[in-house]
């Protein structure tokens, strides 16, 4: 969370780009688009914009040439429902300036500065292809079932709290990175993270060398549990041995192999494989594939 703060008010004081930061929670209504919002409040004084989350590359693509016209500084994907992740998001993540054609206009490619913060917020959020190595989470846990309904909070309206000592927050937040900045931006020794060197090397270094805890601690373990395309692959190659045992085959092969066996669930000799297949391609429900 400190991690989050920090970076949209050191986004001009290193090189290179910064990570997703995913608000993450097991249960509906337990405060993650809230979490987001008093972070904007804290580093811009207003709310967060947000856009809610689709899996269409295409339309993932004007949504943030639509952001980079903006400028907006920070951005959150709402109430991520599902997968996380397309080709678009993750250049996006990684770049610090985004080419595209702007709509109604017949001109060629427009190049924009991209120095964008991104958030998401979502419950137990998978992510897709490379997103996993982007992202730095944030989890919330609640043990009520309708956390919603709590009204034993510390402050009644958090939002409004946040405001008020808005001034107090922000000056906390800059003496942390200053204070690193004055002693010399002292080395931590700490793994790179690849993309986010710069990000690493100021954000992260001066929370670990204020006492408190390596923000990336649970990078790995998330990535491992979220990364959906690498859970199926470890499932498709878990079920492989019981094809007919062979070691290897084309995906005609597959192909010729799955569809012949296309029938009730009982009698499909090959249902954990096939499931695994069709998750893989995004398929659900059973029906003949071809190799494409």
């Amino acid at each position: 969370f400190l991690a989050a703060v920090l970076t949209p008010l050191a986004r001009h004081g290193y090189s290179g780009c910064s990570p997703l930061f995913l608000v993450d929670a097991n249960v509906r209504g337990a405060g993650k688009s809230l979490l987001c919002n008093l972070i904007s409040i804290i580093v811009a004084g207003r709310e967060m914009a947000n856009f809610t989350n689709t899996t269409a590359d295409e339309e993932m693509r004007k949504r943030i040439t639509a952001i980079a016209l903006a400028g907006d500084p920070v951005v959150m994907i709402d109430n991520v429902d599902g997968a996380l992740g397309t080709q678009s998001l993750d250049a996006a993540i990684t770049s610090l300036y985004w080419k595209d054609r702007i709509l109604g206009q017949s001109q060629n490619s427009t190049e924009i500065p991209l120095r964008t913060v991104w958030y998401a917020s979502g419950n137990n959020v998978v992510l897709r292809g490379d997103m996993s190595r982007r992202v730095l989470s944030i989890r919330l846990e609640s043990l009520e079932e309708n956390p919603e309904v709590r009204d034993n909070f510390t402050h009644e309206d958090i939002r409004s709290f946040t405001r008020s000592t808005r001034p107090a927050l922000i000056s906390a937040a800059l003496t942390i990175l200053r204070a690193y900045h004055v002693a010399g931006r002292p080395r931590q020794q700490v793994p790179q993270w690849g993309s986010f060197e710069g990000w690493s090397l100021l954000v992260r270094s001066a929370i670990i060398w204020a006492g408190l805890a390596d923000p990336c601690g649970a990078r790995q373990a998330y990535s491992e549990e979220s990364d959906s395309q690498q859970l199926t692959i470890g499932r498709i190659l878990e079920h492989w041995p019981t094809v007919d045992g062979q070691s290897s085959f084309t995906a005609q092969e597959i192909c010729r192999l799955l569809n012949a066996e296309v029938g009730p669930f009982e009698s499909d000799r090959y249902l954990d494989f096939r499931e695994a297949i069709f998750d893989l391609i995004g398929i659900n429900e059973l029906k003949k594939i071809d190799a494409k």
